[in-house]
């Protein structure tokens, strides 16, 4: 049984102020099956469609047509709360932008899925690993206003990686990093995928898509 399934997924967006135009279909008919212990990489041009792929597979945005099934589950019918509690705990989201609260420190940013369950917080040794991991130990205590660009990155990646989720989905999470910290972040990317959690990532670069054992590439909304 697939993980994650897209079954002729669409996606149009309206053109504002030019109804004699037919919507833009973003997403066009995607059929895409996700199993269990696969990393998948899709490549493409600036507007293909990919980050709105994304966020419809990690339940970020409803679909104008198809479905998207997480072990079995339309993502569309399930109530609110029941969405959030699983992206918290099976499906992580590391989007283009960081994403980071301001007002938390970079150790509470990676924990910040604990935060969030509702559970006392009293233990931040996952959050210390996974910072040591990316190179950012020396940085728990800082704010994310202190940091770059490239560190805002790999707090988000580890904070992704914080709740060891079923599946993560990466839009460019290599996009602002420099060559080192782009091996550092994918070689973390690849050890979280042998220990059990399905990879499924956007990349313009021909180097990275490299790492997925399923390539894929969308143009014009359709997945190939």
């Amino acid at each position: 049984m697939s993980l994650l399934e897209a079954i002729s997924l669409g996606k149009e967006f309206k053109r504002r102020g030019q109804r004699s135009l037919a919507p833009l279909a973003a997403v066009d008919d995607v059929n895409l099956a996700v199993k269990p212990g696969d990393f998948i990489t899709i490549t493409g041009k600036s507007g293909s469609g990919k980050t709105t792929l994304l966020t419809l597979l990690a339940g970020l945005a409803s679909p104008t047509s198809g479905r998207v099934l997480f072990r079995g589950r339309n993502l569309r019918e399930l109530p609110d709360r029941e969405l959030s509690r699983l992206r918290n705990r099976e499906i992580s989201f590391i989007p283009q932008g960081m994403g980071l609260l301001g007002n938390l420190t970079v150790r509470d940013n990676v924990r910040a899925p604990q935060l969030f369950a509702g559970k006392d917080g009293a233990d931040s040794s996952r959050a210390d690993f996974l910072l040591e991991a990316v190179g950012l130990s020396e940085l728990a205590q800082e704010y994310p206003p202190s940091l770059s660009g490239g560190e805002m990155r790999r707090v988000a990646i580890a904070r992704a990686l914080f709740n060891q989720p079923a599946l993560l989905i990466a839009d460019e999470p290599t996009s602002d990093l420099d060559p080192a910290n782009t091996r550092l972040v994918m070689e973390l990317l690849r050890k979280a995928n042998q220990q059990d959690t399905t990879v499924l990532m956007v990349t313009h670069e021909q180097e990275i898509a490299l790492y997925g054992s399923v390539r894929l590439t969308m143009e014009s909304g359709k997945l190939a």
